[in-house]
């Protein structure tokens, strides 16, 4: 480049100037200094500006000739002067040189090699260690200054070159930085794999602009499962459960219900994906753990509204899971024995850079010593997973993904009345999950990819009731026992294909058979324990249902500023006598004015063909799941969300306020009828559509979320205000009344401080304030002797609900060697001030249906102390 004498003789004048005023008492190499800063996203100007203040060091340039150029959010921890100036100027077409202990930033001299060609050098960049795209991730050519570029949310990038072949420097957040050399041959793209940056590796973090794939920031959460290793550890690793339930609008009905609640939807409103396969429970020990081994997860993304096209089938939300593939080089694992439960999790290489194995399991045992801090209690789980890929070559990849657990509760409770007088209860519950997922993945090119996969889900329930009434020397007993279960398999084709770095499209159709298990009511009365009864039976006959989804989505980037993610969701469901169809809408938009302020607004539209009906006179799961037919409508949902982000103190700081309406049509409750829990008949097909009523519901709200990113103190505050309505014109004589999950106030505190090197402290603080008295599930006009006698009883045994609070606490020590091997124990106090929050309550009544038994209720986590020690290699 040719420049004007005016020009070179300004530069000259400010190069003589700053080389007077500094050269005393300044070190050479200034470009090597390292350098801990933070940027905003601005201005090159005001990066440069922030630069010199934070380094204290002399930087020279011409503001006015400066290219008006917006510099990406970036953050710099003990990195080169030179790796930051690199990052600020590529692409701009200035340089930078160290000339007499002053950095003189420029525009490109004439000899530089000319930055203009006709070759074009493109690539992908992924995570060698998870097969996972990096979306961000910086591409630099040390050989033409002015050259470079950023991935994609493909992990793709390209750009043209004077000549066939460079060296590129690529560098990621928290990976070891690659120099490769590239080159334009017949239009291939290479793919270059990049490394985890070892432990206390100086690593340049880049805070990318969002992708238009990732535009549902305020909708979504998507925990930092290594961030939060240090948090409260119940069974000895990070609970992913726990983590999301601390986020605002998610919330657990109580302690031992095993039921999620999202924005005042019903349980059954929500869908975990497991690789994308159904895993239709959440939690372990009645919703106290989370069902999925944390150190066995790649990533988890869960939304709560702004849902994508691709997700259908549910109301409320979707988890999204996907499992980590294993190492194809390093074998690793991840090692935790503890009092409350151990685990392990492993990734074997097989076949290098071909063939990967991953291997991850837990067994709790904390019930053996239960029993004498709360007799009669007895639960624990166990559950494996299992990971297999193979790489058949750069452009095939298969995978099978393998998950089971089961799940054993039984508690044993003993009121005594008087000496002649008392009552036990025993409850008995075992559930069993299991998931299977073969995926063959083919890469056409650098822009499309396309995923095939065939799954399938298997849920089972058994639970079983024990009352005796004991008085002056006779027993009278009733027992009762329930049985459930539900297969699926899923056949699912998707592809999604990158326009530009702006624009991707995404597609794809599956088939779902259900198999519904029958489900089985049997009861038993015995008198004075030596005349017994033929037991009754309630039977629903299994049934196949047949659902049909495809989708189509849009993400596009309009301008820097507004982004949108629109599709649509067809879904067809097809049963004994009909089917149905439904089309659903989606749209998503993200108005960014700067780099820490956001505004999102979305419109969504959902169906669901499942129902999980619940019997209502008890907290404990006694529920199954049946299809949409002809008298039990699909279940839909509108749902609009408003929500403002921002950040402040150079993003130490974040913030959010969301506001959604979710209006829902064809809710499902099952109702309290002799036909249901009464069978006088010693077989009796249950005709389950006579006892479910449908209707109307509202929920809305608003979540504030306030977070410290950085520093020695770090965590989060939520803050939840809704409410939640249902309307059933066959309950309540058709009035509005709270859902029984209706909570107006939540409260989730989180904190992390760093005490040193090797000390963490945590605690984590939940709220619920007190839901109002449930409304019983009775028909307005049923006025049968059952009912009435039922009405009554249960209106004096059902207690009060209470309002649910506990703090748990936790502290860990970690020591990593020079081999990598990371050493970290825990010690987590749960309930620390011992709260009796209730997971379920007991309550009975003689045989003759005159006296109730007053109800006590059942906590299953008072104060608990749990010590682990984990080891990761």
């Amino acid at each position: 480049m040719m420049y004007s004498g005016k020009l070179r003789q300004f530069w000259r004048i400010v190069i003589l100037f700053v080389c007077v005023i500094r050269s005393d008492g300044l070190h050479a190499q200034l470009s090597g200094t390292r350098i801990s800063i933070d940027f905003a996203t601005g201005s090159l100007e005001g990066c440069l500006l922030r630069l010199q203040k934070a380094s204290a060091l002399p930087l020279a340039y011409e503001t006015s000739s400066l290219p008006e150029r917006s510099v990406q959010a970036a953050v710099f921890k003990n990195e080169k002067l030179s790796s930051i100036l690199d990052y600020l100027l590529t692409g701009t077409g200035y340089i930078y040189e160290e000339l007499h202990g002053v950095i003189v930033i420029r525009p490109g001299a004439e000899s530089l090699p000319p930055v203009r060609g006709a070759y074009r050098i493109c690539g992908t960049v992924k995570d060698h260690s998870r097969d996972l795209p990096l979306a961000g991730a910086a591409i630099f050519v040390p050989e033409y200054r002015t050259l470079g570029t950023f991935t994609d949310s493909a992990g793709t990038f390209s750009f043209y070159a004077p000549v066939n072949h460079v060296g590129l420097q690529i560098r990621h957040i928290s990976f070891e930085t690659l120099d490769v050399l590239a080159e334009d041959k017949d239009g291939t793209c290479p793919t270059f794999n990049m490394e985890p940056a070892p432990a206390g590796l100086d690593v340049m973090e880049i805070q990318s602009r969002p992708e238009p794939s990732s535009i549902s920031a305020l909708s979504k959460v998507s925990p930092d499962i290594r961030k939060m290793s240090f948090l409260p550890l119940f069974c000895g690793d990070v609970d992913l459960l726990g983590i999301i339930k601390a986020n605002p609008g998610i919330q657990q009905g109580n302690d031992g219900s095993g039921s999620l609640i999202v924005r005042g939807g019903a349980p059954d409103q929500h869908m975990v994906l497991l690789d994308g396969a159904t895993l239709y429970t959440s939690g372990h020990l009645l919703g106290l753990v989370s069902s999925i081994h944390a150190a066995a997860v790649k990533s988890a993304d869960i939304y709560k509204g702004a849902f994508p096209a691709r997700f259908g089938g549910r109301l409320s939300s979707f988890w999204d899971i996907a499992m980590k593939s294993g190492d194809t080089r390093k074998f690793h694992g991840d090692l935790s024995l503890g009092t409350m439960a151990s685990s392990v999790m492993l990734e074997v290489p097989l076949v290098k850079d071909k063939t990967s194995l991953l291997l991850a399991g837990r067994r709790s045992y904390h019930d053996l010593y239960l029993r004498w801090s709360q007799p009669g209690l007895q639960l624990h789980f166990q559950d494996l997973n299992l990971k297999f890929q193979h790489k058949f070559s750069e452009h095939d990849y298969v995978y099978y993904t393998g998950y089971y657990s089961s799940d054993v509760f039984h508690s044993e409770n003993l009121i005594v009345l008087n000496n002649d007088e008392s009552r036990k209860h025993a409850v008995t519950l075992q559930t069993k999950n299991q998931v299977h997922v073969f995926k063959w993945k083919h890469i056409f090119s650098d822009r499309l990819i396309t995923n095939l996969s065939f799954s399938t889900s298997g849920y089972n329930l058994k639970s079983a009731y024990r009352f005796e009434s004991a008085y002056y020397g006779m027993t009278d007993v009733v027992e009762q026992g329930f049985s459930t279960g539900l297969n699926d398999f899923v056949a699912r084709l998707s592809g999604d294909y990158v326009v530009s770095s702006r624009h991707s499209i995404g597609a794809g159709v599956s088939y779902t058979i259900h198999s519904f298990k029958p489900s089985i009511n049997t009861s038993i009365l015995f008198q004075s324990i030596d005349s017994a009864q033929d037991p009754n039976r309630s039977v629903v006959d299994p049934s196949l249902n047949y659902e049909t989804d495809a989708y189509v989505e849009d993400n596009f980037e309009i301008t820097e500023k507004l982004r949108i993610n629109a599709g649509l969701h067809f879904n067809g469901l097809k049963f004994d006598t009909g089917n149905s169809f439904s089309i659903q809408p989606r749209v998503n938009l993200c108005y960014q004015p700067s780099g820490y302020w956001s505004v999102n607004l979305s419109y969504v539209r959902m169906s669901q063909n499942l129902h999980l009906l619940t019997n209502n006179l008890t907290s404990l799961p006694s529920d199954f799941w049946i299809a949409s037919s002809s008298a039990i409508r699909p279940q839909s949902s509108d749902q609009v969300s408003l929500g403002i982000s921002g950040g402040a103190t150079e993003s130490k700081y974040k913030w959010s306020v969301e506001s959604y309406y979710k209006w829902s049509r064809h809710v499902t409750e099952l109702l309290i009828t002799d036909t249901l829990f009464m069978s006088t008949g010693n077989n009796t097909k249950l005709e389950w559509e006579q006892a479910i009523t449908q209707g109307k519901a509202a929920a809305y709200g608003l979540e504030f979320l306030l977070q410290k990113q950085s520093g020695r103190l770090t965590g989060w505050l939520g803050y939840t205000l809704a409410w939640s309505n249902r309307t059933l014109p066959e309950v309540n004589d058709g009035l509005t009344f709270p859902y029984k999950y209706d909570r107006r106030h939540n409260v989730n505190l989180v904190l992390l401080y760093k005490l040193g090197k090797s000390i963490e402290l945590s605690s984590v603080f939940t709220f619920q304030s007190k839901p109002r008295f449930p409304v019983l599930m009775f028909r307005s006009d049923d006025n049968s002797p059952f009912t009435m006698v039922f009405r009554s009883l249960i209106s004096e045994s059902i207690p009060q609900p209470a309002t649910y609070h506990r703090l748990d606490m936790g502290i860990s020590w970690i020591k990593e060697n020079e081999h990598k091997v990371k050493r970290i124990l825990n010690l987590s106090i749960f309930n620390v001030y011992n709260h009796r929050n209730p997971a379920f309550y007991y309550s009975g009544y003689n045989i003759d249906q005159t006296t109730p038994v007053l109800p006590d209720k059942k906590d299953i986590l008072p104060f608990m102390v749990a010590l682990s020690c984990r080891l990761c290699f």
